[in-house]
């Protein structure tokens, strides 16, 4: 079965996050009784929180309550990010920024 573009992306961010040390994530499950909008990837990058939302592509909008969570963990002082098909190798300076070391 082909995967949406959406799903691409989803492949491709958890190809890096496999690929540097320091570097624990998950992928939400979310159902009925979870909350809305949360970020596809959560991860813990050497001690600092990093979210991450996959979008097929720039022009993919963000649902409000991605918008709002987005904004939330920034002013908690974590690090979120919009990775799409077109900026998806930034995740790679991301991590580096982070303190991650390439495996």
């Amino acid at each position: 079965m082909a995967s949406t573009p959406e799903g691409k992306v989803k492949d491709e961010i958890k190809k890096i996050l496999n690929s540097y040390h320091g570097v624990w994530w998950f992928m939400p499950v979310m159902g009925g009784y979870g909350t809305s909008g949360i970020p596809d990837f959560i991860a813990c990058v050497m001690g600092k929180f990093l979210a991450i939302e996959a979008k097929a592509t720039a022009k993919s909008k963000l649902r409000p309550m991605q918008e709002k969570h987005i904004t939330d963990i920034g002013d908690a002082s974590g690090y979120a990010t919009i990775r799409h098909a077109g900026n998806i190798d930034e995740l790679h300076k991301m991590m580096i920024h982070l303190g991650a070391m390439p495996k």
